[in-house]
């Protein structure tokens, strides 16, 4: 285990690797990509 001298968390030991902690203090939203979707339009079947 790791404690953080900052905020007093403890950390705990994945095998021989830290697992990654991030912390803010503002969350942070952001729109990575906006799809619109249609029905999909096909064209007049072929008369056999």
């Amino acid at each position: 285990e790791i404690k953080s001298i900052g905020t007093d968390k403890v950390f705990k030991v994945n095998g021989q690797r830290l697992k990654l902690f991030h912390e803010s203090l503002v969350l942070e939203e952001e729109t990575v990509e906006e799809l619109f979707l249609e029905a999909p339009s096909y064209p007049p079947a072929a008369a056999p």
